[in-house]
């Protein structure tokens, strides 16, 4: 499976930043075809970390049906239209990237 995983740190406004992408971001992404859902993690330190630290908030990872969909989307005025939206604000800071998922199961 393929996805778009982006990871935002340095929140400032946690809810201005979650707004911003529930009511202009999302609903776009969520409308494109070939994108299959959106899964948005809230990342918690864990004992061995710092708890002061809070570069790391977000993990949002969007899902595509096939590495074409994804290719079409990003290349379409549409997803550069989403790109804009992601990257036309100074909320957070903002990292991306392309993954191919494998699941392991018991």
């Amino acid at each position: 499976m393929f996805k778009t995983v982006g990871i935002y740190k340095n929140i400032k406004d946690p809810n201005a930043f979650e707004e911003y992408y529930q009511t202009k971001v999302f609903p776009i992404i969520l409308s494109l075809p070939g994108v299959i859902n959106i899964r948005v993690s809230t990342l918690i330190p864990t004992g061995q970390m710092d708890p002061n630290d809070d570069s790391v908030k977000i993990l949002f990872e969007t899902y595509y049906e096939s590495a074409e969909a994804l290719e079409q989307l990003m290349s379409s005025e549409a997803g550069k239209d989403v790109i804009q939206l992601i990257l036309g604000h100074d909320l957070a800071e903002f990292e991306s990237y392309i993954g191919i998922e494998t699941f392991f199961e018991k």
